[in-house]
């Protein structure tokens, strides 16, 4: 009799996950079709696979991609990353599958199912000193022919030192981690000194040396002109 009722038992569940699966939303249409995964309040939420037009197997929630997994298309192209409500975003590799010849892929970060570039941002600034005010960075130009980075730096107007005794703070070393600059040219203009670094090679991160002894350390991503406004107290 105990067997008989372990039977039944497993039968149900066995009955009832089934059930559950059939009955699971999955919200993207091209995925719709057969699903089998984790499911809360009659939608994919968890680790899952959709089947229908198109595939994915990875995370889900509410129904939708979310979090990492594997998109497949009726043509075979793939993309391997990260998803959020059902669209690429973050880190990840689409693999554009040809008839003849290799794939074609392309590696780097997504936004709203857009490829963004090979960086999720143009720069970063990784430090700065206690008396580094301010770092404002701008990208003027992208291209094969951009490649500068213009560096203007001034101090405070309120407790600029600059009537008394002249000083303007200028960058004496440039300490460079990752890349490369080919020239160097610095000026003054005003009360601002300017350093134009040209002719770079990308990824480039280096550590601006101040006269005072403040540091300034930025990557710079893409291969672009850039504009860097840094205010010192």
């Amino acid at each position: 009799m105990n067997r008989l009722v372990n039977i039944v038992t497993v039968s149900f569940i066995i009955i009832n996950t089934a059930y559950a699966q059939e009955n699971c939303t999955v919200s993207v249409d091209a995925l719709k079709g057969s699903y089998t995964g984790d499911c809360v309040d009659g939608k994919a939420s968890g680790k899952g696979k959709a089947v229908g037009l198109d595939s994915y197997e990875g995370q889900f929630k509410n129904g939708f991609p979310e979090g990492s997994g594997t998109y497949t298309w009726a043509d075979k192209s793939t993309y391997s990353g990260t998803f959020r409500k059902g669209s690429m975003d973050g880190k990840g590799e689409m693999r554009y599958t040809k008839i003849s010849g290799a794939d074609s892929v392309l590696t780097g970060f997504w936004k709203k199912n857009k490829f963004i570039g090979a960086y999720e941002k143009p720069f970063t600034i990784n430090d700065r000193s206690g008396k580094v005010n301010k770092v404002d960075v701008m990208l003027i130009r992208k291209g094969e022919r951009a490649g500068s980075i213009n560096i203007n730096s001034s101090q405070m107007s309120s407790v600029s030192n600059y009537n008394a005794n002249g000083v303007i703070p200028t960058i004496t070393d440039v300490q460079v981690v990752t890349g490369q600059y080919i020239s160097k040219t610095a000026s003054n203009i005003s009360k601002t000194a300017v350093i134009r670094l040209q002719q770079m090679i990308f990824p480039f991160r280096a550590r601006f040396i101040y006269s005072s002894g403040e540091i300034v350390d930025i990557t710079f991503n893409e291969q672009a002109d850039y504009e860097v406004n840094v205010v010192l107290l």
